[in-house]
């Protein structure tokens, strides 16, 4: 922690000049009557060490006037608030004492009129960053959000996300020994559990509409796959249903109007692309880059690759790569389409349309097009592509390194490219993932954390200059995950994103905090809830 000592006194005399804003832009209610109070919400984080407590500053008019006076009803179901001080003017404040880290709803009401928003308290944020907040809205659900990312101008925010635990992936890894499925569902018995059998969350409309629901009955998982062929129960994977969803900044700063971006595959939701990169086209519509895991033979993919990288003649199909598309926001879009083959049991084979195409970045190796693309960050400079990736996935000697690729000639998405391993002060002896560049600030997530990194950069936007330690300056963390796995603390920070938005730069992210704990087998199970977060640039 950066400790900035405040006195309580000339805090309350700047809030009552000045609200602070730095969970965002002040929040209002939903637009009222010229009869009804409007509240507008702002919060600001007071450093000490540890989790930090945050005063919130209630602005209160009525048709457009201030409105002082008012006795405020505040809730705050984890850790406590003070006395509300009326400060004249239609300002009010009062402080929040976190119970640790994790979610902190605030609702606020007077008259008639309720606002709600959720300040998310961690163990340690960088002094140059105010109090990071839950994105409100239809962004978040009970199930599973990740892979955040905000669009450029801060209007568009797009997470993967599916109605299920992401805890049900660990319980499905566990060894039978230790109460899971041992990476079978099948053998030697069927294995079930709740967190890997029962749905949470949404998949229908206001908050996912048109989700691909193949998969689902009711509240149940049904443990098959339309495009694999494989019938209920039958699946002996636990195969994860995401699509990924875009939202609309509203006028009261939360997000709505959801569309989805997803491959057609049999109304399965298993094809999905992760790791979103976008650039605006300034026309409605937007060019995505992301990382697939191509679910097709050998004969359907994009190229047949040299796996051993070193001149010999092994072709094998490619696993997770680079492709793009462009996409209308504000719509559904298809990305692509895949039909089952009509063999139980063999992975599903491309058809038409099929927008998304590769970005050839070569077919040799793990330089190139061979399932070690993940995360990209998608920057330009001057007209030229240039893609941090991570190698998350791969099984080289460059796992859990970022990497850039430079687009030296051509036009995108094809010409050639050069990889170049970040140096040693970004890429240490830690795993370091989920890269975004912005051209002179580069931010990740290190995963011993996991938790946000960032570095800067002073250096020309090449491959030589990537590789040059001298243009980058000493890494930062920016935000810190809790220290213990108690229920509703925040455990993991990743993905992070940023956007700048009327002159002031916010940083999105995915935090996971832990729901519930099940410790009735061998090991113990955290439920882990992923949900979208920011934090605005003090």
């Amino acid at each position: 922690m950066h400790p900035r000592a405040r006195g309580l006194a000339l805090l309350l005399l700047l809030l009552s000049a000045c609200p602070p804003s730095e969970g965002d832009d002040p929040v209002p209610s939903d637009p009222a009557g010229e009869d009804e109070i409007v509240i507008t919400l702002a919060f600001a984080r007071n450093d000490q060490p540890g989790p930090d407590p945050f005063t919130v500053t209630a602005s209160l008019t009525r048709g457009g006037d201030p409105l002082p006076g008012q006795a405020l009803d505040v809730t705050v179901p984890r850790g406590s608030a003070s006395a509300v001080t009326d400060h004249g003017g239609g300002i009010y404040t009062f402080q929040v004492a976190p119970a640790g880290t994790g979610e902190h709803p605030v609702t606020v009401s007077a008259g008639e009129t309720e606002v709600t928003r959720t300040a998310l308290v961690l163990w340690d944020v960088h002094a140059d960053w105010g109090q990071p907040m839950k994105v409100p809205g239809l962004v978040n659900t009970e199930g599973y959000e990740d892979g955040v990312t905000v669009s450029p101008d801060g209007e568009y925010v797009f997470v993967q996300t599916g109605p299920f635990r992401w805890s049900g992936l660990i319980v499905f890894l566990t060894p039978r020994a230790d109460g899971g499925a041992g990476g079978n569902r099948l053998v030697p018995t069927e294995f079930h559990h709740p967190w890997m059998d029962e749905l949470i969350g949404s998949y229908t409309a206001p908050e996912r509409p048109g989700f691909f629901d193949g998969r689902f009955s009711g509240d149940q998982f049904l443990h098959n796959s339309n495009a694999w062929g494989v019938g209920v129960n039958q699946a002996p994977n636990w195969g994860m249903s995401t699509m990924f969803y875009g939202f609309k900044r509203q006028a009261d700063g939360s997000f709505a109007e959801p569309f989805y971006v997803a491959f057609d595959d049999e109304n399965d939701a298993i094809v999905s692309p992760y790791g979103l990169g976008i650039r605006m086209e300034g026309d409605g519509t937007a060019r995505l880059v992301f990382s697939l895991d191509m679910p097709s033979d050998l004969d359907e993919q994009p190229v047949d690759v040299n796996g051993d990288g070193f001149g010999g003649a092994d072709d094998v199909a490619s696993g997770i790569d680079l492709y793009t598309a462009d996409i209308v926001l504000g719509q559904d879009n298809i990305l692509g389409t895949f039909k089952a083959t009509g063999t139980p049991g063999t992975p599903p084979r491309k058809d038409t349309p099929f927008s998304a195409v590769p970005v050839a970045l070569g077919d040799t190796g793990t330089d190139g097009i061979y399932g070690t693309q993940g995360n990209v960050g998608y920057f330009e400079s001057g007209g030229t592509a240039i893609l941090f990736t991570d190698d998350e996935y791969d099984t080289g000697g460059d796992r859990g390194e970022i990497a850039v690729y430079v687009q030296e000639s051509g036009t995108f998405p094809n010409g050639t490219w050069s990889k170049t391993l970040l140096p040693s002060k970004v890429n240490t002896a830690d795993e370091e993932i989920q890269p975004f560049f912005t051209g002179q600030d580069l931010y990740f997530c290190r995963l011993s954390g996991p938790e946000v990194w960032h570095v800067s950069y002073t250096g020309p936007h090449t491959a030589a200059g990537f590789a040059d330690n001298a243009n980058w300056g000493t890494p930062e963390k920016l935000l810190a995950k809790a220290v213990s796995a108690a229920v509703g603390n925040c455990v993991a920070i990743g993905e992070p994103t940023t956007c700048t938005r009327q002159g002031d730069t916010h940083l999105y992210f995915v935090y996971a905090v832990v729901r519930a704990v099940d410790d009735s087998a061998a090991t113990t199970f955290y439920d882990l809830d992923f949900d979208a977060g920011f934090v605005k640039k003090r």
